[in-house]
């Protein structure tokens, strides 16, 4: 008995730590979607291209993400299937990692206690946990953000050992390749490491810089001419690619509110939180209170600590700081988004900095139960499903695929799908049938002139610079006869080829809905997605219907299938 008390004290922190990542795991096993949702799906589809030229062209023209995790999850997927679990289990595996490496980081920087109550802050963090079982890069950016976080530290304390330099060099390359402000990151982190190196270590000896930037470029290199299209895939297109986002500042506040309060983590944009939750909120105020403002409080109290010590782990804040202000800025002059998973790859770093801050209380037991406390808030929240919101839906594409399988489609049958076309055929095969996909979601973005030139007439499109978005497509809205162009693409390409008994079918989202095109001009002049969106479905359905007889149509929760025949 006395061998067994020994050991546990020998290794009560490996035994701590233990637990507190496997609470970690089975957190992140615990939540999540029971089907993907449009941004996994979209994932899984750019994944399953070729490797590596077809992910890196789905990645150029459609989704405009750096390429790292989708070469991963492509030899994953084709080592372990396509099973929803198994696709989540990559991120799972990959968040429950940054569990150990934040205690490391906490380690390193203050002490082993420290790092126990950043492992614990990191295991319960309901930003991560949503984001660990999300098929998508964001735990592969948790992952990396503790890394180069470790690597800093170990370099700043042992400037002899080199190693750590290149280590660091290497995972921020590793950034770079996973996210497209990846290199944004790398730059606030050493432009402020200087900074820290200069004002408060009087340190002006900057040669250390030269092999970490020879080191990072060398690695970037084969790199940068991608990244370089996919970031101008994102600023000089029709019209900007994030239009389905306009920055408002309460935006600010949802961000902040998203890291570190389980009922808002999803929040990014006005109308997240569902009615459900607004309900439950309105009708217990001390559900807000323990959900919102207790888990909000503890960490901004552990945060302003670390601002106020003014070392090494201030800085590592600081340099987090400033890349979600560079973020900002972009977002208010429309170049970016500004959300709180933009910021995933920065957060170690705060959350960091939040454990850090709550160690430095002098009363341990104070610093403890306040982690305990915001641990409580974290794994309750779990347990109440009410609160159990999501930003993202489930995908509807499984719903359509399941309702198309039913239709028997023939050769000479036709599909014609204006957005989410190229979701649509990763789950269903349309290699045997007539497939139209307008793909205007990815289309519009880059200014793709394959699909665009099928659209509009030459003179639908008001050019010019400093031109509103709404302004280069007013004529165009207005009309509401279908363009030649789309008329003339439809008929050859669609209605000429049909032979008897062959059927066309027309896959529209509700949220487009056509019949609202003269309401929605109204309402939503300054989402010209939306607009563009509505206007296809209207100017399809027009030439449908007037050339073709509509035999039938299927209704989801948010989509509808019209089918044609001759």
């Amino acid at each position: 008995m006395k061998e067994i008390i020994n050991f546990i004290k020998k290794y009560s922190i490996f035994i701590w730590l233990m637990l507190i990542t496997l609470l970690g795991l089975f957190l992140r096993l615990k939540t999540g979607l029971i089907n993907l949702a449009n941004d996994e799906v979209a994932t899984v589809a750019t994944a399953t291209q070729s490797f590596p030229a077809g992910i890196l062209n789905a990645l150029e023209t459609k989704n405009l993400h750096a390429p790292l995790f989708y070469f991963i999850l492509h030899f994953w997927i084709r080592l372990f299937g396509e099973d929803i679990f198994i696709l989540r289990l990559l991120p799972v595996i990959l968040g429950t990692a940054c569990i150990p490496l934040a205690y490391l980081c906490a380690k390193e920087l203050f002490s082993k206690y420290a790092g126990i109550l950043t492992a614990i802050l990191v295991s319960v963090n309901f930003f991560m946990i949503s984001y660990s079982h999300f098929c998508k890069f964001y735990a592969l950016l948790q992952v990396l953000g503790f890394l180069s976080i470790y690597f800093l530290i170990k370099f700043d304390k042992e400037k002899s050992e080199k190693k750590y330099l290149y280590l660091l060099a290497i995972t921020n390359a590793l950034i770079i390749y996973t996210y497209v402000l990846g290199f944004l990151f790398v730059f606030t982190q050493i432009a402020v490491y200087l900074l820290y190196r200069i004002k408060v270590k009087r340190d002006k000896n900057i040669k250390f810089t030269i092999p970490y930037f020879v080191a990072l470029g060398i690695l970037t290199l084969p790199v940068a001419p991608f990244m370089v299209k996919v970031i101008q895939n994102t600023q000089s297109s029709v019209f900007p690619a994030f239009v389905w986002y306009e920055f408002k500042p309460d935006h600010i506040q949802s961000a902040l509110l998203s890291w570190f309060c389980p009922a808002v983590t999803f929040i990014f944009q006005d109308g997240a939180r569902t009615d459900a939750t607004q309900t439950y909120f309105s009708i217990n105020p001390l559900y807000f209170i323990l959900f919102t403002i207790t888990p909000l409080a503890i960490a901004l109290f552990g945060l302003i600590k670390t601002v106020l010590k003014k070392d090494l782990c201030t800085y590592i804040l600081y340099s987090a700081l400033l890349f979600v202000l560079a973020e900002l800025i972009g977002a208010i002059l429309g170049k970016f988004s500004f959300c709180s998973r933009g910021a995933m790859v920065c957060f170690p770093s705060i959350i960091l900095a939040a454990g850090y801050g709550l160690a430095r209380i002098k009363t341990k037991n104070l610093a403890l139960l306040l982690v305990l406390t915001y641990a409580y808030t974290g794994i309750s929240f779990i347990s109440a499903p009410v609160l159990s919101i999501y930003n993202t839906r489930p995908s509807e594409i499984f719903k359509m695929s399941e309702i198309m399988n039913k239709f028997n489609l023939q050769e000479g049958d036709c599909v014609i799908i204006p957005v989410r076309g190229y979701y649509f055929q990763k789950y269903y095969d349309t290699s045997k049938i007539n497939f139209i996909s307008y793909d205007i979601n990815y289309s519009f973005k880059i200014n793709d002139k394959a699909v665009i030139n099928n659209i509009f007439d030459s003179d639908d499109i008001i050019r010019g610079e400093n031109i509103a978005p709404y302004e280069k497509f007013e004529q165009y809205l207005d009309d509401y006869k279908p363009s030649q162009t789309l008329t003339q693409h439809i008929s050859n390409d669609c209605i000429k080829p049909m032979q008897d008994g062959s059927r066309i079918f027309l896959i529209t989202y509700n949220s487009y809905d056509a019949e609202k095109l003269n309401w929605y001009i109204e309402a939503y002049k300054d989402n010209i997605y939306k607009l563009l969106a509505t206007k296809l479905n209207y100017d399809l359905q027009e030439i449908l219907d007037k050339n073709l007889t509509q035999i039938q149509t299927v209704k989801a929760e948010n989509f509808k299938i019209t089918v044609y025949e001759k």
